[in-house]
């Protein structure tokens, strides 16, 4: 494998759009779980949400700061990744 190969971006056929991972960050502490869709990452936000919903309920709502750390740290880092994968460097 040359290096040319090595930096081909993963998608074929068309250049996504570069996603924002500060954006992405703001996104998931606002709301959790909308920065994981925004960068594509349905069925993850989606089960956070549900964690989020489950844990909350049954601590009384005092594990909901944490599930907004988390899901602004995931979804920073599925941005980069996303970015990544997507042939963006830096």
């Amino acid at each position: 494998m040359n290096e040319n190969e090595l930096q081909k971006p993963v998608f074929r056929g068309y250049q996504p759009s570069r996603k924002s991972p500060i954006l992405a960050a703001i996104l998931g502490l606002l709301i959790v779980g909308v920065g994981l869709m925004y960068v594509g990452k349905w069925w993850a936000a989606i089960g956070l949400i549900l964690a989020t919903v489950i844990i909350s309920a049954l601590t009384g709502f005092l594990a909901a700061p944490v599930f907004w750390i988390i899901s602004a740290v995931w979804s920073y880092t599925a941005a980069k990744d996303y970015n990544r994968r997507a042939g963006y460097l830096g």
